[in-house]
């Protein structure tokens, strides 16, 4: 049982006694609920802690115990100090160790308890924290201060007194709970209610669809890390919102499981370097440098690029490209294209043992025919290709860099600088690239996490069709960055007319 000592300390706090609040006016409040409205276990199922107990102590069979513990007093009131107690009955574990497991427990289940920062943000001071729970008084108050902010909100804690209806009851002789907010459609909603409380359910807790769709497919710590950042993600209007999720639910993962791609591309081919290109591969050479850092894959390099630069290339420029090529085989990344400016960038340089890798080719005849008008090539160069088809300006929105377009490189004291095409940007768009930015930096170190025997794991399992499964999820989030999309399409059309004129400018001097 609950120590009524501590039932009080927690339902009314300072108040001096029944006789003096029951002439008070009822205290106008809302309420709470704590697990899965407030804060969430970053490994989703408590059962996992319980594992994570049992890897740490190395207790063979403590998941198994520590359940059938629960289980065995599930139908009175308990704590936790109750589960331990019906563990060292049930399988004669000596107190010494049995505090260890439990300390080991809660330090456990603090270290994976993450917050939801949008509902912890409707918390004011004064509002309940109402929670069916068995966990200490004082672990849940060093929850609720520190992993929530919330200083100066006191907790009612019972183990069944939500599911029961005695919690509501009691609440109502001396609240006017206004609203409570909870994840538990019975203990939350129907019961609340049915005590005449106004409830709302939140379900921000659960895994999204594309959550569950990689945990599913054996890349769980993936899954985990972006539920973290989708949890701790504040915006301040609807649409940055629906930027950043796109980011953080659908681009994200597409590059994690694309770098992880290259790492498996990287080792069958021998590449000694990759080079990622400005300005699309900004996002995806951060991610797979810290992937390749992890499990000592190959070196990368961001390569200051376009097409601009590379259909024409100027002397300066091959300069810059053979200082940062290095040795082969290597490989030039990039998210998508027709492989056209990067094969006249290597027939330049007369560059073999080269690869183009692109994420997604863009087979447009339309589009290469123009190209091939702009300056000529006899074949474009073999592709590897990570996933089929698909809308490229998504692909571009989404990984949008904070710089603008390179058009040429130039050489002093041996250091290549990159000149910029100063090509206007609208307000709109560059908060769009900033949100994006901003929640892309989010979802990636909640996933710095992410150990390298997890990574090694989930590598050896990444097939063509998970990417291709993430672009499928990316493509339902196309209106998220049409303000990104508008401006990048707008600007093909001058960026056409510069390649045209060095065009024209190659024919002139090779006429001269």
């Amino acid at each position: 049982m609950l120590a009524p000592t501590l039932f009080h300390r927690v339902c009314w706090s300072d108040i001096a006694s029944r006789k003096f609040c029951s002439k008070m006016t009822k205290v106008p409040v809302r309420s709470f609920d704590i697990f899965d409205t407030l804060v969430a276990r970053r490994c989703v199922h408590p059962y996992n802690i319980f594992y994570f107990v049992e890897r740490r102590s190395s207790h063979a069979d403590f998941t198994r115990m520590r359940v059938l513990a629960e289980r065995q007093i599930s139908g009175q009131d308990y704590d936790l100090q109750a589960i331990y107690r019906a563990m060292q009955i049930l399988f004669n574990i000596d107190s010494e160790r049995l505090a260890v497991l439990m300390q080991m427990e809660l330090e456990e289940e603090f270290a994976n308890l993450i917050p939801i920062r949008e509902n912890c943000l409707l918390v004011a001071p004064g509002d309940l924290l109402v929670s069916d729970m068995y966990l200490p008084m004082p672990f849940l108050l060093r929850v609720v201060d520190e992993k929530c902010g919330l200083k100066f909100n006191q907790i009612y804690l019972t183990t069944h007194g939500k599911s029961r209806g005695t919690a509501w009851s009691t609440l109502n002789q001396k609240f006017d709970i206004t609203l409570h907010v909870g994840d538990n459609p019975h203990s939350d909603i129907f019961m609340a209610e049915k005590s005449g409380i106004p409830a709302q359910l939140t379900t921000i807790s659960k895994l999204t669809e594309v959550e569950q769709h990689l945990a599913d497919s054996g890349f769980e710590p993936l899954a985990w890390a972006v539920r973290e950042a989708r949890l701790d993600l504040t915006t301040t209007s609807e649409d940055a919102r629906a930027i950043a999720l796109g980011q953080i639910e659908a681009n994200f993962p597409l590059l994690y499981l694309a770098s992880m791609m290259l790492l498996r591309h990287a080792a069958a081919r021998g590449w000694k370097k990759l080079l990622f290109s400005a300005r699309d591969c900004y996002f995806w050479h951060d991610l797979f440098s810290r992937l390749a850092a992890s499990v000592a894959g190959p070196p990368s390099h961001y390569f200051m690029t376009s097409r601009l630069a590379r259909s024409h290339p100027s002397e300066s420029y091959l300069k810059y490209f053979n200082s940062i090529c290095g040795d082969r085989p290597a490989a030039i990344v990039d998210i998508c294209g027709t492989g056209w400016s990067l094969t006249r960038l290597l027939d330049a340089v007369v560059a073999t043992e080269v690869d183009i890798v692109l994420l997604q080719r863009i087979a447009d005849q339309n589009m290469i025919d123009l190209y091939q008008r702009l300056g000529g090539v006899a074949e474009i160069r073999p592709i590897v290709s990570l996933i089929g088809e698909m809308d490229n300006t998504i692909l571009e929105a989404f990984n949008v860099a904070p710089h603008k377009m390179v058009r040429d490189t130039i050489e002093e004291g041996g250091i290549h600088f990159p000149v910029f095409f100063d090509l206007p940007e609208g307000a709109e768009y560059r908060a769009a690239a900033l949100v994006s930015q901003r929640a892309y930096e989010l979802v990636r170190d909640k996933a710095s996490a992410i150990s390298a025997g997890q990574i090694m794991h989930m590598l050896s399992l990444v097939e063509s069709h998970h990417l291709q499964g993430m672009a499928e999820f990316l493509r339902t989030h196309a209106a998220a960055v049409a303000t990104i999309r508008t401006a990048q399409m707008t600007e093909n059309r001058p960026v056409l007319e510069m390649i045209s004129a060095r065009a024209r400018d190659a024919l002139a001097r090779r006429a001269g």
